[in-house]
């Protein structure tokens, strides 16, 4: 006796669903790396060319994976090492990341109570005011303003 194979409204006649129910944990994850990538001002393609130049080797489908939504086909976790690795390329905490807090900056970049402003403002690590990153010449104004608001 032959089996007889129908399809049905939810599933094929093979027995596999029709429709993939592919949302996976509801994490914030991929919309985070896409906003920090953002931050940085730099597109998908900038930051693979970034990391490569740092020795670390990832592709622009993978990488455009990590940020897309869980209901895409594309959709993928990064690994723990890697997650670690965009953290810190993008310098955002993994609370952000993983959408437990809305504090952009990990606490290990975070100015202390004891740090003087004016190194801050002049070291060569990237400022960032508002989401935009300070030029040179905005670093040198507010040095200025700030030195003659204290001089006061």
């Amino acid at each position: 006796m032959q089996a007889v194979e129908t399809e049905t409204k939810s599933h094929y006649s093979n027995g596999f669903k029709k429709k993939i129910d592919r949302n996976k944990y509801d994490l914030p994850l991929n919309e985070r790396l896409k906003n920090a990538r953002n931050r940085k001002g730099l597109s998908s393609a900038g930051v693979v060319q970034a990391l490569k130049k740092q020795g670390i080797s990832i592709g622009h489908s993978t990488l455009q994976g990590y940020e897309a939504h869980e209901t895409s086909l594309n959709h993928r976790y990064p690994s723990l090492s890697v997650l670690i690795t965009l953290a810190n390329f993008y310098e955002v905490s993994y609370d952000y990341l993983f959408g437990i807090s809305d504090k952009f900056t990990p606490t290990h970049l975070a100015v202390s109570h004891n740090t003087d402003i004016k190194d801050v403002i002049e070291s060569r690590t990237s400022i960032m005011y508002n989401g935009v990153k300070l030029t040179k010449q905005q670093r040198e104004s507010m040095v200025a303003h700030l030195d003659q608001i204290l001089t006061l």
